[in-house]
């Protein structure tokens, strides 16, 4: 019976073993694992096996694949190899999806007859694929199939082989007429363009002109073709560019060996001293051999005389003496220079040379676009001056920049105590307690006593403070403005003898009992009780008591002296012993005498006598009964507690023959009287306060509690008006206290006094910088640096935190045209003459914009390099001629790199060098720049001479690091050289936004935005400073709207003409400050009195719907901040992608900012 189980154990371990190696062969091939539905219908299956044993037998194709449901599991069995396994499972799983429907695939189910025979067939199917019938290079794979195959051809081709390329040009985009050809390419095409076309598909025709490659002096017009360009020439020039100067010498117009000289649009025949004429067509008669000079017309008088006309200017017998007009008569207003043969006005620095007379001097207008004045410009003859608001003046270095006066830097700006200064102003103020006078020359002591002073009893007046007072009794509490009451009697030397209680402002002594005070001496006497007589014999006194003495015979019993109970020991033997003074007598009982009743008598024989002595008394007895019992034979108990001769004053109980005196909860025995226990003399027995009474005592709650005890309940002083605490009171048990925030000092007051943490002793707080705020303090950073994590050490500027690893080497570069008409002016502080040399090393993104420029006083001589269309170009003028230096191939600079331009003369011409290779040369000699004359950097005055020559002269955007020049003077920006509105720069720029430093802003005027009633704006800014003003505009009621930051929240406000918010929304950012460096999308929306806002496409939180807004389409548009105004702060960071009313508006195009980078470009 055993037999059966056993075998089928050992079977079954054998193919779980069989099937497990089954299983790790095919671990990959999903095919092992079966689906939901098939798993479910587990005793629905059909078998693994056709006959017993069938698993222990090797593998066949014919059974497992055809005659069963076959898996890999049955491949690998057929094969018992895993290549060969791989392959058969392939074949078969083709098979399968040739000969069984789709739909019946995975069901497991028997195949048909049908199925089966072609089931075998395709298994006997050879593999098509081998060889390979597909092109090689052209195919990803060939794929088996049933009596076919098929191949998979890779991007690019086609057909049954993969053997045709695909011609994507048959269907291409290339446009005419810039299309050259179109290039197929692997799953796509290309567009080849023509010259002068670009674009994906060839549509975008290149405007060649924007190069300027015509040459200005000789070309009117550029006209821009595919693929080129052509320069229309002015009269006088020829040239692929214009370039060439039309040579009229060719031909040889001059007769009679004359000498030709080209010029513009004609030529100049210079004649031997035979002939004249404007081709030297005539000959000279009696000047032949002598004559005029070139400066005067020979006039032939015969016989070989003449006489020579001077033309003006000129005299002497040949004509060859100039006149020095200048020696003459003044005929200038202001300065003469003489010329060859004439002479020029030439007028001071600040004026101009009047042209209608060439003679006067008029005064430049210097003031004309306010000449990078930061307040105002004020025009004096020959110059101007910048001149500041109240408060403020002009810089020492530049004289245009307004930098505030620190009033309190001088004798402390006359204030009596401290000085506290601000932009454009002042203050005075007084240390606490003292108020200024004549506006803070002096400080006076503030009575604070007198002016309703908080003290719960008295104030003392002190020199900046005042201090309340407690009268007798009392002693000031924390808060050092109400009093407590003191509690003498807890003090650790008690001020009375015996006892004290504690009153309200005072105390009260009590002397125990026996003693009594004495109000002279405040003492405890001793009370002489034995006055009053109250022992029945003697009285002996006794310090707080007193003593009953008894006489011979008697004793002491509580108070009184009782006869002594001679009877005590029972002298009578049988009967009964009564008591005498010092003796005894005996009452024998019956049937006893003798005297003390021991001689046998029959009568107490059967003593009767039950608490008593019996007597014999003849042929009878009596009894004499036992103290405390009564009755003829002694057997009634006495109630002594009824008796007046007990004396207990506490609680009487009788007992059987005797009594007790008991005393209460409170008292103590002395013999028969009960003395009260003085509980409060027990340390602890009370928590708070103790107060004895006769035969209990009784528990006060003390100072600060209320209730009764033992339910003391603390009062909170705290909850009334903080209990005169300035910032923090804490309640204690019975009492408070006051404490102040962190950033301050109690006073004994109770006030807390701001700490100055910037001033204490010790080591500072801030490793740089350190303002004092109310409570706290604030450490700073000077320029291009900024506040760590750690709130103490400054590091590099991270402007917005683009990019944390950039080190910031900014220090010794200096930002250009972060506002208006942006430039700086340096002094040659020598004279150059006929030698030039300037350089300069910046770097830039702007397309155009002047690097440095120079004129002298006559205006006869200039320099100016520039980038103009992104390229480098220069010029140079000398004697009144110009001459260009734009180099003929460009030179593009605008490139974000660093660029060392370099304008170098020899002694016949002149070398414009980029980054060391010579790019272009000119000749030119006689140029001057004297001493003082001024080289402007990054720009030109608006009205500078040089301003209509130049077609490009803006304001240059980007980086110097460096200006040189021959004169004597060179000049490299430095960390103390701050100049209010120019900043470091890093090395490379980021292009990225606009970049606003928080002092700036940028206007738009009402052409420049799509005005509309409502207002619609989007915006994207970054930052890492939580305050700052987006953008501003007003409303037709005189009202306002704005988008700022306002404590690293995101806040959206219409304001009414008096200040009062009407609409607003904010986004609180999840709680986050919205000051991490990274770009924000806002959107704001304001219609119909509702007002939305969107940040990163979340939802602000907004007002409800208010009053109808109607924007004023009128007023200008600030972005980063208002003109004018130092209350509203300035937006710091970067600005791009802004759009107000759905069209786009680039605030490069604003012509009126400062404090902003239109590069992008932040301080690192």
């Amino acid at each position: 019976m055993m037999e059966m189980p056993v075998f089928r154990v050992i079977l079954l371990s054998f193919m779980l073993s069989l099937h497990a190696r089954v299983l790790r062969a095919s671990s990959s091939n999903s095919e092992v694992f079966l689906d939901a539905e098939e798993a479910n219908s587990f005793l629905s299956r059909k078998r693994r096996s056709n006959q017993l044993f069938e698993e222990l037998s090797p593998g066949n194709r014919e059974r497992e694949c055809v005659e069963e449901s076959c898996g890999y599991e049955e491949a690998f069995e057929i094969s018992d190899n895993v290549a060969t396994a791989q392959k058969l499972w392939i074949k078969l799983t083709a098979c399968k999806r040739e000969v069984i429907p789709s739909g019946r695939r995975r069901r497991r189910r028997q195949s048909t007859n049908q199925q089966k025979i072609l089931l075998r067939r395709c298994l006997d199917d050879p593999n098509h694929c081998s060889p390979n019938p597909c092109v090689k290079d052209n195919t990803m794979l060939c794929e088996d199939m049933f009596g076919s195959y098929r191949c998979v051809c890779r991007p690019g081709f086609e057909g049954d082989k993969c053997e045709r390329s695909i011609d994507y040009c048959s269907s291409s985009t290339c446009q005419d007429p810039g299309t050259d050809r179109c290039e197929n390419a692997v799953g796509t095409h290309r567009c080849v363009c023509k010259a002068g076309f670009t674009g994906e598909q060839c549509e975008t025709s290149l405007d060649y002109c924007l190069s300027k490659p015509c040459d200005r002096r000789g070309t009117n017009r550029c006209v821009s073709s595919p693929g080129s360009f052509q320069c229309n020439c002015n009269d006088g020039y020829t040239g692929e560019r214009c370039e060439t100067d039309i040579d009229d010498c060719v031909g040889s117009p001059c007769l009679n060996e004359g000498t030709c000289l080209d010029g513009l649009m004609g030529f100049i025949c210079v004649c031997d001293e035979l002939h004249f004429g404007l081709q030297c067509e005539q000959e000279v008669d009696d000047c032949r051999n002598k004559g005029c000079s070139t400066h005067g017309d020979c006039l032939p008088a015969g016989g070989g005389v003449y006489s020579c006309q001077c033309a003006e200017g000129f005299q002497g017998p040949n004509c060859d003496e100039d006149i020095d007009e200048c020696a003459l008569s003044p005929p200038c207003e202001q300065n003469c220079t003489n010329t060859v043969g004439s002479f020029r006005c030439v007028c001071r620095e600040g004026y101009l040379v009047n042209l209608p007379d060439l003679y006067s001097c008029k005064d430049i207008d210097e003031c004309v676009g306010n000449q990078g004045c930061d307040f105002r410009c004020v025009n004096t003859i020959g110059s101007f001056n910048c001149i500041c608001d109240v408060g403020y003046e002009v810089d020492s270095l530049f004289g245009r920049y307004c930098r505030d006066i620190d009033e309190c830097g001088t004798d402390n700006g006359g204030c009596a105590d401290k000085c506290v200064n601000n932009l454009g102003s002042f203050f005075c103020t007084c240390r606490k307690g003292f108020e200024p006078l004549d506006g803070g020359s002096s400080c006076q002591d503030i009575d604070e006593c007198a002016r309703g002073h908080t003290c719960q009893h008295g104030c003392m007046n002190s020199p900046g403070s005042f201090q309340c007072t407690c009268p007798d009794g009392y002693i000031m509490n924390y808060d050092k403005r109400t009093c407590r009451d003191i509690n003498e009697c807890s003090l650790p030397e008690s001020p009375c003898e015996h006892r004290c209680q504690n009153s309200v402002g005072g105390f009260q002594c009590i002397c125990n009992k026996g003693f009594t005070m004495n109000d002279v001496t405040q003492r405890c006497d001793d009370v002489d009780e034995c006055a009053d007589n109250p022992c029945s014999h003697d009285c002996e006194n006794t310090a707080g008591s007193y003593t009953c003495v008894c006489n011979t015979g008697f004793e002491l019993v509580g108070r009184k002296c009782f006869n002594i109970n001679d009877c005590k020991s029972s002298p009578c033997v049988h009967g009964r012993c009564f008591d005498g003074l010092n003796s005894f007598s005996c009452t024998c009982t019956f049937g006893w005498s003798g005297d003390l009743c021991d001689v046998i008598s029959d009568a107490c024989s059967s003593k009767p006598c039950v608490n008593g002595d019996c007597y014999v008394s003849g042929s009878s007895y009596s009894c004499t009964c036992n103290p405390g019992y009564t009755g003829q034979h002694c057997d009634v108990d006495i109630n002594e507690c009824e008796s007046s001769d007990v004396v207990c004053n506490g609680n009487c109980i009788n007992t059987e023959g005797s009594y007790q005196c008991t005393c209460g909860e409170g008292f103590t025995s002395e013999g028969d009287i009960c003395v009260d226990i003085n509980e409060c003399e027990v340390d602890g027995v009370c928590e708070h306060e103790c107060v004895n009474n006769q035969g209990s005592f009784l528990c006060l709650c003390g100072p600060g509690l209320t209730g009764d005890f033992p339910n003391c309940v603390d009062v909170d002083e705290c909850l009334h008006d903080n209990h005169m605490c300035s910032q923090t009171c804490r309640n204690t048990m019975g009492s408070y206290e006051c404490t102040c925030n962190p950033g301050y000092n109690l006073m004994p007051d109770g006030s807390c006094e701001d700490i100055n943490e910037c001033t204490t002793t010790g080591d500072p707080p801030c490793a740089q910088g350190c303002d004092n705020l109310v409570g706290s303090f604030k450490c700073s950073c000077p320029t291009g640096q900024r506040l760590h994590d750690d709130g103490i050490t400054c590091v590099a500027m991270q402007g917005c935190q683009g990019n944390p690893n950039v080190t910031y080497s900014g220090a010794n570069h200096l930002l250009m045209g972060i506002k208006s008409n942006d430039y700086i002016t340096k002094k040659l502080t020598a004279p150059l003459k006929n030698r030039i040399y300037f350089a300069a090393r910046f770097n830039t993104l702007s397309p155009s914009g002047v690097v440095m420029a120079i004129a002298d006083q006559s205006r006869s001589s200039s320099a100016y390099v520039m980038v103009s269309a992104g390229n480098l170009v220069a010029g140079i003028e000398a004697d009144g001629v110009h001459a260009s230096l734009t180099p003929t191939r460009d030179v593009h600079v605008a490139d974000g790199d660093w660029h060392v331009v370099k304008l170098r003369s020899s002694k016949s011409s002149v070398r414009l060098i980029v980054d060391g290779s010579t790019r272009s040369r000119t000749s030119t000699s006689g140029t001057f720049f004297s001493k003082d004359t001024m080289l402007h950097i990054g720009g030109i005055p608006a009205n500078h001479s040089l301003m209509a020559q130049l077609d490009d002269a803006v304001s240059f955007r980007g980086c110097f690091a460096s200006v040189q020049t021959k004169g004597k003077m060179a000049w490299t920006p430095s960390k103390r050289q701050v100049y209010e509105s120019h900043v470091g720069c890093i090395p490379q720029p980021d292009t990225t936004g606009v970049y606003f430093y928080g002092t700036g802003y940028a206007r738009f005027d009402t052409n420049q935005y799509r005005r509309h009633i409502d207002f619609k704006l989007r915006v994207k800014v970054r930052t890492s400073f939580g305050e700052g003003l987006i953008v501003s505009g007003s409303t037709r009621n005189g009202g306002s709207y704005s988008l700022a930051l306002v404590a690293g929240k995101v806040v959206t406000e219409v304001r009414s003409n008096t200040d009062d918010v009407i609409l607003s929304a904010v986004y609180h950012g999840d709680r986050k400050l919205l000051c991490d460096g990274l770009w924000m999308t806002m959107y704001c929306r304001i219609s119909a009195g509702k007002i939305s806002l969107y940040v990163d496409g979340k939802a602000a939180q907004t007002s409800k719907r208010g009053p109808r807004v109607r924007f004023d389409t009128r007023s200008d548009i600030f972005v980063g901040g208002l003109k004018g105004d130092s209350n509203v702060a300035g937006f710091h960071g970067s600005v791009k992608s802004l759009r107000i009313n759905d069209a786009n508006v680039d605030i490069r195009d604003s012509q009126d900012f400062a404090g902003v980078n239109m590069m992008g470009i932040p301080p690192r």
